[in-house]
């Protein structure tokens, strides 16, 4: 399990390294920086691990925090495996939208297929795919899992890519932020 709390709050996550256990090889999770897309503006926590309840999970979180002065234009966060693993599951936290103020559109990409569910009372829609990603439809408070979306990857996983962009005019301009929890996986 790649555990924030071990990463620790406001620390920036690179990579994270696990000892060989019997058969199975070590494992390093790495992270290079935040890949842009256009101009975004990076807000006070970007890519670093949040201890502010989020997803109504109240528990250590890594964070996409940037503002946006245009649409389309954000960040995109690359994970490695240096292993391939199995049942890789996650959850990405908070994507939703404040009327004139940001509107969260986030994809997933990876050349492993992965398949998602979100909470009853889902506010968020789409697929995740570039084509149709995920969109913020109302706004959504910390204490709530309206804006989640549960990502499971069967397996092998080696790589994945999130894209995180500002929405169309006029819901951009204010501090936007996507999380994402711990991630759990077998090796």
């Amino acid at each position: 399990m790649l555990d924030w709390s071990v990463i620790g709050v406001g620390n920036t996550f690179t990579s994270q390294t696990y000892p060989a256990v019997g058969s199975y090889p070590a494992l390093t999770i790495s992270h290079p920086a935040l890949g842009t897309v256009g101009s975004p503006t990076s807000v006070a926590g970007n890519n670093q691990v949040s201890g502010t309840q989020t997803g109504n999970v109240n528990a250590p979180n890594w964070r996409i925090w940037m503002s946006c002065n245009a649409a389309g234009i954000g960040y995109t966060a690359v994970f490695n495996f240096s292993v391939p693993v199995y049942n890789l599951r996650f959850t990405i936290f908070d994507i939703d939208r404040s009327a004139g103020n940001w509107r969260d559109i986030v994809s997933l990409s990876s050349p492993a297929a992965f398949t998602f569910t979100q909470p009853l009372g889902a506010t968020a829609t789409g697929s995740g795919t570039a084509g149709n990603p995920w969109t913020g439809q109302t706004n959504v408070a910390g204490t709530s899992d309206a804006g989640n979306i549960n990502v499971t990857f069967a397996g092998p996983v080696s790589t994945f890519t999130i894209q995180f962009l500002s929405g169309a005019s006029p819901d951009f301009g204010a501090a936007q932020f996507i999380g994402l929890s711990n991630f759990l996986f077998c090796r």
